[in-house]
């Protein structure tokens, strides 16, 4: 068989456009990429019922593409509920055409997704674990879960990607910390549970520290808690950011901060560590990967506000251990980093 390049690859997945770690993922592929990539958008639209209205005729756009000779391997990105659904057709579809399928798993709830489901959909699931040709995952630790839980035999580890950064030679740490929080702004972030720590512990964190909020989903919320709470000063909220807009703000923040309830691999710790930042966040399968406790960052458990409020006063306290915690950040970024990224995705396609 001859080898196998990008362009030889059907990759299925969100519009690169939309906002979301799989559509991350993607954008980062495509912008840092030297080969072609070949994609099919299974989801074009925020809402819902758009989506659905759409997907038929998108089905016949991906029939043009998978019947291609060119194209031997379906790469179908899913996170969880209607993301697998629409995985599984074109999984479906993929085997009638007899093409290789990567399954690539992206949340860090899609065990939860399984287990809530009813037997027909657990069945659904099994079946594109065991028949696919690979099954990714995004880290050793769920690696280590999906073997203990499925019978797949056919798991493999592909980091996600981000941008490189070259190394920041001078670390300099802001006199007032400056904490970020970047990311969907849920429950299941734990974006919350940082502010309720903030709101109850204001006075001992009085100008020592300024939470930076950035992301999508809860604006209205959290400038209203903001705003009751007489939060102003300690609590900052941008909205969805991006491009040059976040350089400039991992560049001048000192600690990234994400005390989320389940992660696969979450690109916003990626792009803190490729920035050479610190980074609190929860003690969870994915985040264990990159956060080694006291070496680049504090590892917390999610919920527990204690946790949270000793991880911000380590730093708070050891304000000297921030230089050495950023220069270990950015050593473990470096395999997250495209090259090495591309070439775990190259000797995988060419080993099904």
């Amino acid at each position: 068989m001859s080898k196998i390049h990008f362009m030889n690859v059907l990759h299925v997945s969100p519009y690169y456009k939309l906002k979301g770690g799989i559509a991350s993922v993607i954008f980062n592929y495509n912008s840092n990429s030297n080969e072609k990539f070949n994609y099919f958008f299974s989801m074009y639209f925020k809402s819902k019922v758009l989506n659905f209205l759409v997907f038929p005729f998108l089905m016949f756009n991906f029939l043009l593409k998978i019947t291609n000779p060119k194209i031997a391997i379906v790469h179908l990105h899913c996170a969880k509920k209607g993301s697998f659904y629409r995985k599984y057709f074109l999984f479906k579809v993929s085997k009638i055409f007899k093409k290789k399928i990567v399954f690539h798993i992206h949340s860090g709830e899609f065990y939860s997704f399984y287990l809530s489901s009813n037997i027909l959909i657990q069945k659904m699931v099994n079946e594109v674990l065991e028949k696919s040709d690979s099954v990714i995952v995004l880290s050793s630790s769920w690696k280590n879960f999906y073997s203990d839980h499925f019978n797949c035999s056919n798991l493999n580890v592909v980091n996600n990607l981000t941008p490189f950064q070259s190394k920041r030679k001078n670390i300099i740490v802001n006199k007032q910390l400056k904490f970020l929080f970047l990311g969907e702004l849920t429950n299941r972030k734990g974006i919350y549970d940082v502010i309720n720590v903030i709101k109850q512990n204001i006075n001992v964190l009085n100008k020592k520290i300024k939470l930076y909020v950035a992301g999508d989903g809860g604006e209205n919320k959290i400038n209203k808690i903001i705003k009751d709470n007489k939060l102003e000063d300690h609590i900052t909220f941008l909205g969805w950011i991006d491009g040059d807009k976040k350089t400039h703000l991992l560049e001048n923040i000192d600690i990234v901060i994400l005390p989320s309830y389940a992660e696969g691999m979450p690109i916003a710790l990626l792009e803190a560590i490729s920035f050479s930042k610190p980074i609190i966040a929860s003690k969870i399968n994915g985040i264990i990967d990159i956060l080694k406790d006291n070496v680049n960052g504090k590892l917390i458990k999610p919920g527990d506000y204690d946790s949270i409020l000793n991880a911000i006063f380590y730093y708070v306290k050891n304000r000297d251990l921030i230089p050495a915690h950023a220069n270990e950040s950015y050593k473990i970024a470096n395999k997250f980093f495209p090259k090495n990224v591309f070439n775990q995705l190259t000797n995988l396609y060419n080993s099904i």
